[in-house]
């Protein structure tokens, strides 16, 4: 463990803001969860290709859209609409 995470992480004088910071970031992304739509794009790509998403294994795992090279995800987002919830 480093030096200078051992004051925010963990110990008698840990930092007390780290638990607020974590609560803050679940409520914002259960407020963003709740009211947005998210899906993966399902429109054709210049070649008429459906944009896949795949793994590249470099130093992370890390996202890229198949045939691509720059990491990226490409996701279609809008607001929750009362007719997302009819079966």
């Amino acid at each position: 463990m480093y030096g200078y995470r051992m004051t925010f992480l963990g110990g008698s004088h840990s930092c007390i803001g780290f638990k607020f910071a974590e609560m803050e970031i679940k409520h914002v992304l259960a407020t963003l969860i709740l009211r947005l739509h998210v899906a993966l794009p399902t429109e054709l790509d210049p070649r008429r290709h459906v944009k896949e998403i795949e793994w590249k294994l470099r130093v992370f795992h890390i996202p890229v859209v198949r045939l691509g090279v720059t990491p990226q995800v490409p996701l279609n987002v809008r607001s929750v609409r009362e007719d997302d919830f009819k079966w």
